[in-house]
């Protein structure tokens, strides 16, 4: 996760730097694979590290969506950046700061899981 926060304040800068959203530059940023389509670069990373469960059943963290996306696609001049974050509870308020810090606008906060 740390890397994610990391890369969170410095990647618009980089990708708006380059003027588009090149995917083989996002690929070595984020080290994984790439998809594109439609000109958007679609980056997807799973939460390996969470071993979640439903119900006392082990869940693999695919059917739990345990994912970072993010999908960069040029728009008038610019690179514009959506991003889906699957987080822990206590990691909720030090992501929107470090995301705020980058200057990237939080738009929605959300609850898949209650406890």
């Amino acid at each position: 996760m740390a890397t994610a926060l990391v890369l969170a304040l410095f990647l618009p800068a980089a990708v708006q730097a380059q003027g588009n959203a090149n995917c083989d530059k996002l690929e070595k940023i984020f080290d994984t694979r790439v998809e594109t389509e439609k000109g958007v670069c679609k980056v997807e990373i799973v939460r390996e590290s969470i071993k979640p469960t439903h119900m006392g059943k082990k869940q693999s963290p695919e059917t739990m969506e345990l994912i970072f996306y993010f999908g960069f696609e040029k728009v008038d001049g610019q690179v514009a950046v959506m991003g889906e974050l699957a987080l822990l509870q206590e990691e909720v308020n030090p992501v929107l700061d470090v995301l705020r810090k980058g200057k990237l606008e939080v738009t929605a906060v959300h609850n898949h899981m209650l406890h």
